[in-house]
C-alpha cells in the first residue's frame, strides 16, 4: 500500500465482480379511445349530423364502428380526417352488417383519408373504419356525418289533351258538324 504516491507500485490485484441485471419487459397497456370498445357492429356508438368524434386505431388489428339513423331519403356523407395516417372505411346498411358492405372507400377523403357519399333510404347504417391494411395504428383521426335530407319537388304533370285543342279560346273554336 502506497500511500505518499511518490513510490511504484509493481503490481496490485483488482476485484471486480460484475452482477448480470436481466430486464423484464412490462407490456405497456394500449389505452384505446373514448368511443371503446367499439370493435364490433354492435358495439357501434351512434353518430349524429354535424358531429365530429375522435378516434384511435390504437393497435393495429384495432376496428371502429359507429351508426347513425336517416329518417328520410337523403343524401349522406361520412368522412375520416386527420394527420397523415390512412383510413380504409366500409359502409353497411342493416341488412348486410357485418358481411356485406354497400359502400367502400380508401383515398377519396383529403390526403389518405376516406369519404362515402351515398343516396340512402330511411334506415340504421353502419361504418366501419380501419387503418389502411391494418397493420400501423393511428394516435387520432376524426369521423364526420352529414345527412341532406332529399326534397322532393312538384312537378305538374301534363294531361294530354283531346283532338279538337288547342280549342280553350271561342276565337280558335272548332265547328260542329252534323
Amino acid at each position: 500500500v502506497e500511500n505518499g504516491q511518490n513510490e511504484i507500485i509493481p503490481f496490485y490485484n483488482l476485484l471486480l465482480t460484475v452482477n448480470m441485471i436481466t430486464p423484464t419487459l412490462t407490456p405497456t397497456p394500449v389505452i384505446g379511445d373514448s368511443y371503446e370498445y367499439d370493435d364490433t357492429f354492435p358495439n357501434a356508438k351512434e353518430i349524429l349530423p354535424g358531429e365530429q368524434q375522435i378516434h384511435s386505431i390504437h393497435i393495429p388489428a384495432d376496428v371502429d364502428w359507429v351508426k347513425f339513423t336517416v329518417a328520410n331519403e337523403a343524401i349522406v356523407s361520412v368522412w375520416t380526417s386527420g394527420g397523415y395516417d390512412d383510413t380504409e372505411m366500409f359502409l353497411y346498411d342493416s341488412l348486410g352488417v357485418p358481411d356485406s358492405y354497400i359502400a367502400y372507400d380508401d383515398n377519396s377523403g383529403v390526403g389518405l383519408f376516406s369519404l362515402i357519399t351515398r343516396q340512402l333510404m330511411p334506415g340504421i347504417y353502419y361504418v366501419k373504419v380501419i387503418e389502411k391494411d391494418s397493420n400501423s395504428t393511428i394516435g387520432q383521426y376524426k369521423i364526420n356525418l352529414s345527412i341532406s335530407p332529399i326534397t322532393p319537388t312538384l312537378t305538374p304533370t301534363p294531361i294530354p289533351g283531346d283532338i279538337y285543342e288547342y280549342d280553350n279560346l271561342y276565337t280558335s273554336a272548332n265547328w260542329i258538324y252534323d
